[in-house]
C-alpha cells in the first residue's frame, strides 16, 4: 500500500498542462473599409437622386421606421450605382472563399457566382429606426450587406462602454443576433450570440442573408445614411448561366 502511495505521488506530481479552448462559431461576417473617394462619390449620387424628384422609393419592400428620410432604389443602370453592384458580387465571393477556407469546408462549397439582386439606400435622422429582421433571397442560398456613408457627429456616446442610465453607448449602432439565446451567459459558459457594430463613413459588412439584426434610434442631429442590398448566390459562373439560357432559347430543328 504504501508502494502504491508513493507511485501515485510521483504519477501525480505537477506539471504544466497545454490548453485549448474550441469556440463553436454561430454566424460570420465579413467586413472591411471602402475607401472615402469612393465613399464621396457615392454620397455625392445620393444627393443628386434625392433631389431629383421622380426618384423610386423603396420602401414598399423593408421594414424601416423611417418617418424623417427615406429609403430610396438604387438602379444598376446607373454608372455610378452600378458598380457599386459588381463590387458587392466580388465582396460575396470573397466572404464564400473566406469561410470555406476558416471551416475547411471549401471543396464543399458548391457556390461560384454571384449576382447582386438589389441595392437600396436608407437615410435616417433622429428617432428613425429599423426593428428586427433578416433579408429573403431567390436561390437556395444568399448574402446580405450594408455600409456606411454619412454617420451623425456625436451619434452616440463613445466615452462609455455600457447601456446604463440611458448612455446613449449603442444609439445608431447596429446589432446582430442568433438564436434563441441571444445574450452570452457566463453561468453557462455560453459565448454572446450577439455583435454590435458601431457605423463609420466607409466601413462595410456582409453577412448571411437569414441572420437577423436590427437598428438602434439615434437623437443626434444629421443624417445618418447607408446603402444596403442582397446577393444571390450561384453553383454555376453567370457565363456558365448565359451560356445554357443561350442554348435553351434556341429553335429547336425541323424534323422532316
Amino acid at each position: 500500500m504504501a508502494d502504491a502511495a508513493v507511485g501515485a505521488e510521483t504519477a501525480f506530481k505537477p506539471f504544466e498542462a497545454e490548453i485549448k479552448l474550441f469556440q463553436i462559431v454561430d454566424f460570420m461576417l465579413c467586413q472591411t473599409t471602402l475607401p472615402m473617394v469612393m465613399v464621396d462619390a457615392l454620397n455625392d449620387e445620393l444627393d443628386r437622386l434625392r433631389a431629383d424628384k421622380d426618384r423610386g422609393s423603396h420602401s414598399h419592400t423593408l421594414v424601416g421606421q423611417i418617418k424623417k428620410g427615406e429609403q430610396l432604389a438604387l438602379p444598376r443602370e446607373n454608372p455610378v450605382f452600378g458598380k457599386v453592384y459588381t463590387l458587392v458580387e466580388q465582396l460575396a465571393m470573397t466572404y464564400v472563399d473566406s469561410f470555406g477556407k476558416l471551416t475547411s469546408l471549401t471543396g464543399e462549397i458548391p457556390w461560384v457566382g454571384a449576382q447582386c439582386k438589389d441595392l437600396w439606400s436608407v437615410h435616417m435622422f433622429s428617432g428613425d429606426y429599423n426593428p428586427m429582421h433578416d433579408h429573403g433571397r431567390d436561390t437556395e442560398a444568399g448574402m446580405s450587406f450594408v455600409f456606411w456613408t454619412r454617420v451623425p457627429e456625436n451619434m452616440r456616446n463613445a466615452e462609455v462602454d455600457n447601456l446604463f442610465d440611458s448612455s446613449g453607448y449603442l444609439d445608431g449602432c447596429i446589432k446582430f443576433f442568433n438564436g434563441p439565446f441571444a445574450q452570452r451567459g457566463p453561468m453557462q459558459f455560453r459565448p454572446p450570440k450577439v455583435l454590435d457594430i458601431v457605423p463609420e463613413p466607409g466601413k462595410f459588412v456582409i453577412f448571411p442573408h437569414w441572420l437577423n439584426h436590427t437598428v438602434y434610434p439615434f437623437t443626434a442631429d444629421g443624417e445618418r445614411t447607408t446603402i444596403s442590398g442582397n446577393v444571390n448566390l450561384f453553383s454555376k459562373t453567370p457565363e456558365e448561366m448565359e451560356k445554357e439560357q443561350a442554348g435553351d432559347d434556341k429553335a429547336p430543328e425541323a424534323v422532316s
